[in-house]
């Protein structure tokens, strides 16, 4: 039983026809930490003599009056919830012994979070899931394609996320109670109704977070193995989504693109409609009935504002800050260096990216986060822990390549810390760059209507003290004993005004272009 002030509920939908409840219940309640109630939803009262073998954990079985998708079975299930914190599961998943006791101390102690989940073993309907070979990991969000993606088999470090699986999670009563009575929308049929509650949530500025370390062995139906839900349910909810949450641009887009996937072409006159054909329209005619009521769901709520994309890009940079490897990044690092010092190394997710391409490379780190070099040292050579102002150990080696990815437009006075790794390298040293691009089509865009507004991250990151173009980034470095070898632009997504998709079919090509969708330039430069 949990010890302390925090109540902890289990929530266990076994609302899928043929679920059976037995072994999740039992793996739930042989953990380190158990629940101090138990809800079970089931379709009927099959399941009704199923129950924890123990006095200390109150049990209520209830049962939907119908076939109800998961969003219906989950708002049944937290509607009998009492505790303060809710583990929603998924019947066929079995929790090991360690699973609620890890979420439930990283909730505890991060109270801006509103929910977290950990890693799932995957197995099909007959294998065995001690034998499950590989592990779904966290959730990874292009709001841009409107995708969520399952990262399998990668690194399994605690890490914040924009969005979390429906299968086992752990989620905070205050957080449910801010998005009303029933949290779920019940229009949803899909994994997209888990998707929409934790888009509200992060839309009112909770947090999110993947803790590897909760393991969960989950089997998969036949549908859920496929990843294939009805074309047309996918297609409608997919709308419904950019609705509710993306901006009006990202949203008209979103519609577009099914509107021509609707379209009938003069052969489909003379035969049978293609399956896509169909579900297109199914729709694009499903969101028509609802387009009253939905406008006036997004007059009164953060789509406008493009709240959602702001939220899930921050969460999302801020775990790439500590985790991602940048290959763009390792692919400018010079061939011939040996020793290389990463200023601002986060975790040391760059420098052990590197280490494991290049054997034999010596990598050191800077950074000033105590919580990050901690770990970067478990992966790194050595990591000074300091500001990027401050000079690194005189007892470290020359290094060969300095590498300042995503650093200079935080500190303020760069010019400076350039010029002491200038003194470092010697002639001929290398230094790597990764700046922002001010000059960006969304910050025009800002100052043409008269907004310079900062947001949690991006070019425009509220921590950001200096502002870059190409042209000054390079001054910057010329200024400071470099010479400039290369520049690369990295693009924003694929989503570009028309005026510029036009510019590039007629191969309009200009710097002026290429640089007004650049979000970043990525410099090499040699000491001189």
């Amino acid at each position: 039983m949990l010890a302390g002030p925090l109540r902890v509920s289990a929530v266990v939908l076994a609302n899928n026809q043929g679920s059976d409840p037995t072994a999740c219940l039992r793996a739930l309640l042989a953990g380190t930490v158990t629940p101090h109630e138990v809800i079970l939803v089931t379709q009927n009262d099959s399941a009704e003599g199923v129950g924890p073998a123990t006095e200390h954990v109150a049990f209520k079985h209830v049962h939907t009056r119908r076939v109800a998708t998961w969003a219906e079975a989950c708002n049944l299930g937290l509607e009998h919830a009492t505790g303060d914190l809710i583990a929603v599961l998924d019947a066929r998943c079995e929790v090991r012994s360690h699973w609620l006791e890890t979420l439930v101390t990283f909730l505890g102690a991060h109270t801006d979070t509103a929910a977290v989940e950990g890693k799932r073993y995957l197995c099909a309907q007959d294998a065995t899931p001690s034998v499950s070979s590989r592990f779904a990991g966290h959730v990874e969000v292009d709001v841009g394609a409107l995708t969520w993606v399952v990262q399998e088999d990668t690194a399994d470090r605690p890490r914040e996320v924009a969005c979390l699986s429906r299968h086992a999670f752990l989620i905070r009563r205050t957080a449910l109670e801010e998005l009303g009575k029933n949290p779920l929308d019940g229009r949803f049929e899909s994994e997209l109704a888990a998707s929409d509650l934790f888009a509200r949530l992060l839309e009112r500025r909770w947090r999110l977070y993947y803790i590897g370390e909760a393991e969960a062995n989950c089997t998969q139906d036949p549908v859920e193995a496929r990843g294939k839900e009805p074309r047309a349910v996918y297609l409608r909810e997919l709308l419904l989504f950019a609705w509710k949450h993306l901006s009006s641009e990202q949203r008209d887009h979103r519609m577009a693109l099914v509107s021509a996937q609707a379209k009938l072409r003069i052969r489909d006159l003379f035969a049978t409609l293609d399956p896509a054909v169909l579900a297109a329209r199914e729709a694009i005619a499903w969101i028509r009935e609802r387009e009253w009521q939905l406008v006036s769901e997004r007059a009164k709520g953060p789509a406008q504002s493009g709240a959602f994309q702001v939220a899930a890009d921050a969460a999302q940079s801020r775990a790439r800050y500590f985790y991602y490897v940048r290959q763009e990044i390792l692919d400018l690092v010079p061939a011939s260096a040996k020793v290389v010092v990463d200023v601002g190394c986060a975790s040391g997710a760059l420098g052990a990216g590197l280490k494991r391409q290049r054997p034999g490379v010596e990598v050191r780190g800077v950074e000033i986060s105590p919580e990050a070099a901690a770990l970067a040292r478990e992966v790194l050579d050595d990591v000074y822990c300091g500001s990027a102002d401050a000079s690194p150990p005189s007892a470290w080696p020359r290094p060969d390549c300095v590498i300042f990815a995503d650093v200079l437009e935080h500190l303020q006075d760069p010019w400076s810390v350039l010029r002491t790794y200038r003194a470092l390298l010697g002639v001929g040293g290398k230094v790597v760059v990764s700046v922002p691009n001010i000059g960006h089509r969304t910050v025009i865009a800002g100052l043409l209507r008269g907004k310079f507004e900062y947001a949690d991250a991006g070019i425009l990151d509220r921590s950001h003290l200096r502002f870059f173009t190409k042209a000054s980034a390079i001054d910057l470095l010329e200024g400071t004993g470099f010479k400039v070898e290369q520049v690369t632009l990295l693009e924003d997504l694929p989503t570009k005004p028309r005026w510029i998709q036009l510019a590039q079919l007629l191969r309009l090509r200009s710097a002026f272009l290429d640089d007004f969708q650049a979000v970043q330039f990525l410099i090499l430069a040699t000491a001189v």
